[in-house]
């Protein structure tokens, strides 16, 4: 084989490897932490665990996995509060900040709102409340590598340890690892869901489309719809990943003096591990 037939297998390899990678992400950071009375001040991100605000924990796991342009929804007013917040990691990064001016219309819309600045075929799509290590996040791109078709891969765990099922979003997945319905409310379900998702640019179409008919819809709402109009969602099964949530002032306290402080410093360690 010539150098030259050589070299152009090589750069149709990397072209291809490097044209699957998802360097975007966008993440719904409009909570005002209602039910963490007394700890937020109104904007759940600012909320601290372990000396380090949610939005730390959120971005630190994207940018290690190469994610370097990230579209962040908030309320209306708090842009300068969530640049406060995370001015330190932000710095060789592109960061869009979208105001939801109506955040009383569920985190389904404001999916919607952040999509705008999304450009490329596949992006990340994570909570801000949600606790996530970087090897979490590798499994899913990787497995988005592997299934360029599916249109919304969503990390599930079987065996959650560090949650409260009471206040999970549950998913019902076929054998062959299809989603079939997610939900809070599902009493039958095969997973519970991470938190975290790889979605193609097309599903916003969806949003759209219930955000013509709905005042209030939810991102749990956006992917049962997009499975009805014959998108393909597919559930990347991470069980035994540690991970969690802050959601109440249970969780806060346990993430503190309890069960799930152990996850929170295992995800600092990797954080120093992988830096």
């Amino acid at each position: 084989m010539s150098l030259s037939i050589r070299w152009e297998l090589g750069f149709i390899v990397w072209f291809f490897k490097y044209s699957l990678m998802i360097n975007e992400a966008l993440i719904l950071a409009a909570g005002a932490g209602k039910r963490l009375v007394g700890i937020s001040q109104g904007a759940k991100f600012e909320v601290k665990i372990l000396g380090i605000p949610l939005a730390h924990y959120c971005l630190q796991g994207l940018i290690r996995v190469g994610v370097d342009k990230i579209a962040v929804v908030v309320r209306k007013g708090w842009v300068e509060r969530f640049l406060e917040t995370v001015e330190e990691l932000v710095e060789d990064i592109d960061l869009y900040i979208i105001e939801n001016p109506e955040p009383w219309r569920d985190n389904g819309y404001s999916f919607l709102l952040g999509s705008t600045c999304i450009h490329g075929e596949r992006f990340f799509l994570t909570m801000v409340d949600h606790l996530l290590p970087v090897s979490l996040i590798k499994q899913l791109s990787r497995e988005a590598e592997q299934n360029p078709r599916v249109h919304i891969l969503v990390a599930g765990d079987k065996k959650p340890d560090f949650v409260d099922l009471r206040e999970a979003t549950k998913i019902l997945a076929s054998k062959d690892g299809d989603v079939v319905c997610i939900g809070k409310q599902l009493r039958e379900y095969s997973h519970v869901d991470v938190g975290i998702f790889i979605v193609a640019k097309d599903v916003t179409k969806v949003a759209k489309k219930l955000e013509e008919g709905r005042e209030v819809f939810g991102w749990s709402d956006v992917v049962n719809e997009a499975i009805k109009m014959g998108f393909k969602a597919k559930i990347v099964d991470v069980t035994g990943a540690l991970w969690t949530e802050i959601d109440t002032l249970e969780d806060y306290e346990s993430a503190h003096k309890g069960v799930r402080r152990a996850v929170v410093e295992e995800l600092i360690k990797e954080w120093r591990r992988t830096g």
